[in-house]
């Protein structure tokens, strides 16, 4: 190889019914080296990778000479996440920045403003600041809009602040003066209708923070704006909690809750409260008492929480709509189904508003905080997400907010991007925003105006994660495909080798199978420049959603359930064994590649 950037090692894959034998082989030539990456060149202020050679010319597979370096991957860009409006329009995004160590930053799509990025948003949380949570250890839901100003969660103190809406320096809501750094950690907060409170998930980990995971208390507590760090406790006693979600009038607490050894995807109870007064600087708040979580009515949910029994259902992201409904999605039906439990406080009369063989709730339900597959719109309709399995590509579907309601569906055809989810309305104009893209492009926000009346064209891209491209005769686009494994059909995308300046007259080319980590968590059709580097070098990829995968239904995602490391691997193994037999990847030059989670 040329250098460190391009140095390949590569595995082949010799399989059984219960593991993969690994051994080294090499995958090209010996009298082969990489070329020289190519240099980036300006393409109105991006730079944008591309092919070398003006014509194509004939080399093996594996040896192809790229652009996109490792380099390239790992500082052409920043990942966008965290999507809000607040009440006057403008928009938000939660910004990690690997240049920055990693440091997650709230800013405000604010173009031409006085140090706007090249994505056109300013910082709206302080420069010191890194915005993360560590409730759950894998965090998510760590800031909140609020018409005062920004609430974030300080990833070093783990306490909560206020950035103030007009600027000046933040607030510490919950002070030093009321209990040592570490201590508490919060999570997924929600403001409560008067503005004076926060509801959120609360983590205790004793006043020296050191305490045994097993002692580790979570609680749904209030926290007051007012400074003091006065909390009231709102529910005890389960080993969980996420998506504590208020009610439009305040008067009702929904929330998740499970025990261990479920995890959120296994199963979970869906629980309901009513409210009463929450402590501030002036005074207590409720009788604590009234917060032991088994006296709350059960909405939905697995009977006997911390059993993994065939009976077990998964229940997440509660919200209630602006008539009072209370929305959520469940995996009874065998999928997570959106469902719905009008809002006169009939929870027990739920009933499944789109039932089908789909899961909603977006691409990883439960991993972290703050996911939401659904949004409510100003007018009162509902809209929902989901993946269409056959294209990988995402649907919307727009509904009323009643019983039983007439979906409508929207994608590609009507402008939306190949891939989308966090949907978010604008409270000014009433236009979509959402974080989406396609294979050939990295992810980004977009603007989409075809629920207006008279709206409609291609959904507008307003800040891109990457200031880089790559040229599209460097990237190969992925198709779905199935294939026989020891517990059934699996699923996975494919990715042929794409660089047009390189052909091969080789039978096949070396293949690259990926196994996601989680392992409950999912791939997806997101343009991912760590895969180009290696199709835009001659390698097929296939990206495996194994047994265990979300996105497929409750059955699939069992398959895991004992069968950690024989499942998964004998389906990467099964994956690459269909592609030997189609004749899209060479049997001799196999490699594996994957990450834990």
């Amino acid at each position: 190889t040329s250098g460190p950037e391009d140095h390949v090692t590569v595995v082949s894959v010799g399989h059984s019914s219960t593991h993969c034998m690994l051994t080294l082989a090499a995958v090209m030539a010996p009298s082969l080296r990489l070329g020289t990456p190519a240099r980036a060149a300006s393409n109105q202020g991006a730079a944008r990778m591309s092919s070398s050679a003006a014509a194509s010319t004939s080399a093996p597979y594996g040896s192809w000479p790229s652009a996109v370096t490792a380099k390239f991957i790992t500082t052409s860009g920043v990942r966008i996440g965290g999507l809000g409006c607040d009440d006057s329009g403008s928009v938000y995004w939660l910004e990690g920045r690997p240049q920055e160590g990693g440091r997650q930053v709230v800013v405000k799509y604010a173009p031409g403003a006085e140090g706007a990025s090249e994505r056109g948003a300013v910082d709206a949380t302080p420069k010191d600041a890194n915005v993360r949570t560590r409730v759950h250890e894998y965090g998510g839901g760590a800031h909140l809009l609020t018409p005062k100003g920004v609430v974030y969660s300080d990833f070093k103190s783990q306490r909560l602040f206020l950035a103030p809406a007009g600027g000046g320096d933040a607030v510490c809501l919950t002070p030093e003066s009321a209990w040592p750094d570490g201590q508490y950690r919060f999570a997924d907060a929600r403001l409560t209708p008067d503005g004076r409170h926060l509801v959120c998930v609360r983590e205790d980990h004793s006043p020296t923070a050191d305490a045994k995971p097993s002692a580790v208390l979570n609680e749904v507590v209030s926290v007051a704006l007012d400074g003091s760090g006065a909390m009231t406790v709102l529910a005890t006693g389960a080993d969980f909690y996420a998506a504590p979600r208020l009610s439009p009038d305040g008067r009702t607490l929904a929330y998740i809750t499970w025990e261990h050894p479920s995890m959120p995807w296994d199963a979970t109870t869906l629980r309901v409260r009513p409210l009463g007064p929450l402590a501030t600087a002036e005074g207590a708040g409720e009788d604590e008492t009234a917060a032991s979580t088994a006296g709350h009515a059960r909405v939905a949910g697995a009977d006997a929480e911390g059993c993994m029994s065939d009976g077990d259902i998964s229940v997440q992201q509660p919200a209630f709509s602006p008539s009072g409904a209370l929305y959520f999605i469940s995996d009874e039906s065998g999928f997570w189904n959106l469902y719905r439990a009008p809002p006169d406080g009939g929870y027990a009369s739920a009933v499944n508003v789109l039932p089908r063989p789909t899961d909603f709730g977006g691409g990883s339900p439960g991993w972290q905080f703050g996911q939401q597959g659904f949004a409510f719109l100003q007018d009162g309709r509902v809209v929902a997400t989901y993946v269409d399995r056959g294209s990988g590509q995402s649907r919307l579907v727009l509904l009323d907010d009643v019983a039983a309601p007439t979906p409508s569906e929207f994608g590609s055809e009507e402008g939306l991007p190949f891939f989308f989810g966090s949907l978010v309305e604008s409270s000014d104009d009433g236009a979509l925003y959402m974080l989406g893209g396609s294979p050939q492009r990295a992810s980004g926000v977009y603007r989409w105006s075809g629920l207006l009346p008279g709206g409609g064209g291609a959904a507008e891209m307003i800040a891109c994660s990457s200031s880089s491209e790559i040229d599209e005769s460097l990237v190969s686009v992925p198709r779905p495909v199935e294939f026989p494994a020891p517990m059934g059909t699996s699923y996975g995308y494919y990715y042929p080798p794409r660089n047009d300046a390189f052909t091969s007259d080789e039978a096949a080319p070396p293949l690259l199978v990926k196994a996601h980590g989680g392992p409950t968590a999912a791939t997806s059709t997101a343009f991912n420049p760590a895969i180009q580097f290696w199709t835009s070098r001659g390698f097929a990829v296939l990206d495996v959603d194994y047994g265990g995968s979300m996105g497929y239904g409750r059955d699939y995602r069992r398959r895991l359930r004992g069968n950690w490391g024989v499942c998964d691997i004998d389906d990467v193994c099964a994956g690459a064994q269909h592609l030997v037999a189609e004749g899209l990847a060479d049997p001799k030059r196999l490699a594996l590649d994957g990450g834990g989670g």
